[in-house]
């Protein structure tokens, strides 16, 4: 849809929905199948709320683990100290949470982090 598409159709949808989508596109509106519909509200919502709900998902299981532990107010030491890991690794894994969930830096991803497991 962004390279200029009115509609975007799953191909599991049926003869008369896609025929209602050709109408409609053909008539200058936008179709979109339901299923799509929600996965793009979701993910508008998410980026507007600043959350991503599915942080579990897009973190490896070791990512998520030293999220949780920034979000408790851990610095990178005591995270490194507690999970016998280097404070370098500790701060490679906080770069590549940042990287993965579009944050700039370290006093955003913490605020980040406290703020979403106060939402769960």
């Amino acid at each position: 849809m962004l390279a200029g598409g009115h509609g975007y159709i799953m191909k599991t949808e049926i003869l008369e929905k896609m025929i209602e989508a050709i109408r409609i596109v053909f008539n200058g509106g936008i179709y979109v199948s339901e299923n799509i519909k929600d996965r793009l509200l979701i993910k508008k919502y998410s980026q507007k709320t600043g959350l991503i709900k599915n942080v579990e998902d897009t973190l490896s299981q070791r990512e998520y683990e030293i999220f949780k532990y920034v979000g408790a107010g851990y610095s990178p030491s005591e995270i490194s100290n507690l999970l016998n890991l280097s404070v370098s690794s500790v701060n490679t894994y906080k770069k590549r949470i940042q990287d993965k969930l579009n944050i700039n830096d370290s006093c955003e991803l913490k605020k980040y982090a406290i703020k979403y497991f106060k939402s769960l």
